[in-house]
C-alpha cells in the first residue's frame, strides 16, 4: 500500500498529514470500499475530525493518487478504495 511521506513534528501541514495516514490506515484495512462516512465512523472515537473533514482529506488523496474511485452510493456520495499495486 502506498501511503503519503511522513512530515516531520512541527513542520508545516504535519496535523493534516497525520490525519491522512490515519485516513489511508483505516482503509488500508478495508475488505470493501467505502466512503468518506464509513471512514469517519471507524475513527470518530479517537480523532477530532468531522464527517466533512473526512471526505475532504479522502478528495484529496483521491487528486493524489494514493485513492482511486470504486463506485457511488446513494446516501453519501463516492466509494473509495486503494489503487491495485
Amino acid at each position: 500500500m502506498r501511503v503519503p511521506d511522513e512530515i516531520e513534528r512541527g513542520k508545516p501541514y504535519w496535523k493534516k498529514r497525520q490525519r491522512e495516514l490515519l485516513i489511508m490506515q483505516v482503509m488500508g484495512k478495508a475488505t470493501k470500499p467505502h466512503t468518506g462516512w464509513h471512514v469517519y465512523q471507524k475513527i470518530r472515537g479517537f480523532s477530532s475530525m468531522t464527517g466533512h473533514e473526512v471526505c475532504e482529506l479522502m478528495f484529496g488523496l483521491l487528486n493524489d493518487g494514493f485513492l482511486i474511485i470504486a463506485g457511488s452510493d446513494n446516501d453519501c456520495g463516492y466509494l473509495y478504495s486503494l489503487p491495485a499495486e
